[in-house]
C-alpha cells in the first residue's frame, strides 16, 4: 500500500542541462500483484528513459487500485470510489506539437506533465517506455493533495509515449478524469475496457500518430456512501487532434486507424463538469483539427434527453476544419433518432466540400448504417454484439461479437462488465 508517489527514474529539463538518460530504471510488477494507493499524492510517474513492466496473465491480472477497497485501510467505512489516488503518468520521448521544430531539433522539449511537476518529449516516436497488459487500473484520477483539492488527472496518462511501448488488456474503471488521455507520441492501444469513468473514456490529443483496436467503453451510474447517484462518462471519445496551433501541426498527413469499437452511452449528464461544458454522455466528441479512419464501430444510445443535449456525435467549430478526413466504415448508429447529432449539419469552417452537408449524410457515405434506439444490436448479457442482428450493418461487430466467447479479449470485457455492473 503506497501512501506517497512512485517516481521511476530521473526527471530533468534538458534546456538546463539535464541529460535523459538513455537505460533508466525499469518498475517490474509481477502477475497477480496488487498495488493499493491511498492518497492523490500517490501516483505512479515513470520518466523519460525509464520504463514500467506490469504484465500479467489472464488468469493473473494486476490490479492498481485504492487502498479503500480494502477494509483494512478504509478508516472511515466509505469504501473505494473514483479520485481516491492520482494514477499512472508515462512521459515519453516521442514527438509533441506542443513543442516546435527547432526545440526537437535542439533537444530542448520539455513539456511539463499534469501531476507531479516532471517533463515529457522530444523527437523519437519509436521510443520505449515498456508494457502494461493485463492490467486494472481502478478508482484513480486524483484526490485531495497537500495544499490543495488535487489535479483532474486521468487514470493512465500517455505523454509522448512512443511506438515501442505496449499497453493491451487493460480495465479502467472509475477514474475521474479521463480513462486514457495521449498526449503526442505513437502508442497504440489494444483490447481496453473503460467502465463508469467520468470524463472521456479515450482522449487523444497533440498530434498523436498511433493506432488503436478493439476498445470498450460503457458509462454508468455510481452510488455513493451517502446514498447519492454520480452519472459516469462524458466522451466515449474526445478527440482533439492538436495541442499547439495548426502551423504547429505535426502529423505529416498521418490518420490514426481506429477499428474495432463499442461505446454504450446513456441518456445522462456526466457529474464530471455540468451543462456548461456539455457533458453529457456521448460516443464522439470532435475538436481541434482532428482526423481519423475508424472501422467496424457500435455506437449505443437507447433514448434522447433534451434537457442535458445528448447526442452520438458532436463536432466543434474547429473539430470541423478536418471532418472530411475523419471516416467511417462497416460501423453502425444505434441512437435515438432525436441523438445522433447535436448539430445538423456542417458549418462555414468544415473542410474539404462538407460545409452545409447534413451530417447524416456524411455518416452514411461510407456505407454505414442508423438504426435508432429500438434496436436488438446489443446480446442479452448487455456488452457483445448481437451478430443475429438484422438492423445493423451487416459487417458491424463492434468491439466483440457474442460468437466469440472462447476470446481472452471476450472474458476480458466480461470481467470488466460484471464488476462495472456489481460496483
Amino acid at each position: 500500500m503506497f501512501e506517497e508517489a512512485l517516481q521511476i527514474g530521473e526527471d530533468g529539463d534538458t534546456s538546463t542541462g539535464f541529460t535523459v538518460p538513455s537505460n533508466g530504471p525499469t518498475m517490474t510488477v509481477k502477475p497477480g500483484a496488487t498495488l493499493a494507493f491511498k492518497s492523490g499524492e500517490a501516483i505512479i510517474r515513470i520518466a523519460r528513459g525509464a520504463k514500467i513492466q506490469a504484465v500479467g496473465t489472464i488468469d493473473k491480472p494486476i490490479t492498481f487500485t485504492s487502498a479503500f477497497a480494502f477494509d483494512r485501510f478504509d478508516d472511515v467505512g466509505d469504501g473505494a470510489k473514483f479520485a481516491d489516488w492520482g494514477g499512472i503518468i508515462i512521459n515519453g520521448n516521442g514527438i509533441t506539437d506542443q513543442c516546435t521544430a527547432a526545440q526537437r531539433l535542439a533537444n530542448t522539449c520539455n513539456v511539463p506533465s499534469e501531476g507531479i511537476p516532471s517533463f515529457f518529449g522530444g523527437s523519437d516516436n519509436t521510443d520505449s517506455s515498456g508494457s502494461i497488459k493485463y492490467a486494472k487500473i481502478w478508482y484513480a484520477g486524483s484526490g485531495p493533495r497537500e495544499g490543495g483539492g488535487g489535479d483532474d488527472l486521468n487514470s493512465l496518462t500517455l505523454n509522448a509515449v512512443g511506438s515501442g511501448s505496449s499497453f493491451e488488456y487493460i480495465h479502467i474503471h472509475q477514474g475521474y478524469d479521463d480513462g486514457v488521455e495521449i498526449f503526442g507520441g505513437a502508442a497504440d492501444l489494444a483490447y481496453i475496457a473503460v467502465t463508469d469513468t467520468q470524463d472521456d473514456s479515450f482522449d487523444l490529443d497533440a498530434g498523436w500518430q498511433g493506432d488503436a483496436h478493439h476498445l470498450f467503453v460503457m458509462h454508468g451510474s455510481v452510488t455513493l456512501a451517502d446514498g447519492t447517484v454520480a452519472h459516469m462518462g462524458n466522451g466515449g471519445f474526445e478527440a482533439d487532434g492538436l495541442k499547439g496551433s495548426s502551423d504547429a501541426d505535426t502529423r505529416g498527413g498521418f490518420v490514426p486507424s481506429i477499428k474495432h469499437v463499442t461505446i454504450i452511452t446513456t441518456d445522462e449528464e456526466s457529474v464530471r463538469d455540468g451543462p456548461v461544458d456539455a457533458s453529457s454522455s456521448m460516443g464522439f466528441k470532435f475538436d481541434d483539427y482532428f482526423n481519423a479512419s475508424f472501422d467496424n464501430v457500435l455506437v449505443v444510445k437507447q433514448n434522447y434527453n433534451a434537457a442535458v443535449a445528448s447526442s452520438c456525435i458532436t463536432h466543434s467549430t474547429d473539430g470541423e476544419k478536418q471532418a472530411h478526413v475523419i471516416t467511417f466504415v462497416n460501423s453502425t448508429l444505434a441512437c435515438d433518432t432525436d441523438a445522433e447529432f447535436a448539430e445538423a449539419q456542417f458549418g462555414a469552417s468544415a473542410g474539404g466540400t462538407l460545409v452545409g452537408t447534413a451530417k447524416t449524410a456524411w455518416f452514411d457515405n461510407g456505407g454505414n448504417t442508423r438504426i435508432g434506439s429500438t434496436s436488438d444490436v446489443l446480446a442479452a448479457n448487455g456488452f457483445a454484439t448481437n451478430t443475429s442482428s438484422t438492423a445493423k450493418n451487416a459487417n458491424t461487430t463492434g468491439a466483440l461479437a457474442d460468437t466469440d466467447t472462447s476470446s481472452n479479449w471476450y472474458k476480458w470485457v466480461e470481467a470488466a462488465y460484471t464488476a462495472a455492473k456489481a460496483d
